[in-house]
């Protein structure tokens, strides 16, 4: 990641995220097991990739909610579209099933308040503004669970066109939606911050630690894997460079490098 400019040019990119359907059937069954929805899940994992990669316990994600709670405005057209922070406490290295507890306990919270505006919660919090960021959170997540199906209008077909991401509106958006052949999506990123490399390593690392997740959801969060297998052979060959550099144990030369 580079350093911020003092005003962002919002430029960006996209990178692909495709988890398989075995992969999103266990995340689905997991869900279903610790009483919360994909959503939740999807959530947790992510807000726990990030906390991971910046050394923090606590962790604020904006996502949108629909804003359609109420019967009357079934009928009604328009964008009711709102936003929402979800703040996750991560510390006490909890269990994964603990994790999407305290994620669902979140979104509950929030969804109890989803009627105020987002910026009149900016502008009554009043936070530090700062040109560079967005006010409250830099990440979001974006799911998607409308019906993947054409739809057909007398002799029209209508489909969903692609469109490559060229504007970058917050750090980090994980944009997904839950399709029979499994979760999809794209990542869209600042490309003022990131290279498209480090987009890629972390869409492995999130994949990575989805299929940790559900392999033992009773494990504590530190146990959680993020590196594949070569990432990890490369890791444990610089430690042992550093400690034969320096003359250390490579228990205490593997302290040094975290």
């Amino acid at each position: 990641m580079r350093s911020r400019t003092a005003l962002p040019s919002h430029r960006g990119a996209s990178e692909e995220i495709v988890l398989s359907e075995e992969l999103t059937s266990r995340l689905n069954e997991l869900s279903r097991e610790a009483g919360v929805t994909l959503f939740i899940t999807l959530l947790a994992s992510y807000q726990l990739l990030l906390a991971r990669y910046a050394g923090q316990e606590d962790v604020a994600v904006g996502s949108p909610i629909a804003g359609r709670n109420w019967e009357e405005t079934e009928g009604l057209i328009g964008c009711f579209v709102n936003t929402l922070v979800l703040r996750t406490d991560l510390s006490g290295n909890p269990t994964v099933r603990e994790l999407l507890a305290r994620a669902r306990r979140t979104a509950v919270e929030a969804y109890a308040h989803q009627d105020l505006p987002f910026d009149k919660l900016v502008e009554v919090l009043n936070p530090g503004r700062d040109l560079s960021v967005a006010p409250l959170f830099q990440v979001k997540l974006i799911i998607q669970n409308l019906p993947g199906e054409v739809l057909k209008i007398s002799d029209l077909e209508l489909s969903r066109m692609s469109q490559e991401a060229g504007v970058a509106r917050f750090d980090i958006v994980f944009n997904i939606s839950d399709t029979s052949e499994g979760v999809t999506g794209t990542v869209e990123y600042n490309t003022d911050l990131f290279d498209a490399a480090t987009i890629k390593r972390m869409v492995s690392h999130f994949r990575i630690l989805l299929e940790s997740a559900v392999a033992n959801p009773e494990r504590r969060l530190s146990e959680l894997s993020l590196l594949s297998e070569d990432e990890r052979t490369d890791l444990w060959l610089q430690i042992d460079q550093h400690a034969r550099a320096t003359r250390l144990p490579i228990k205490e030369a593997a302290d040094g490098e975290n």
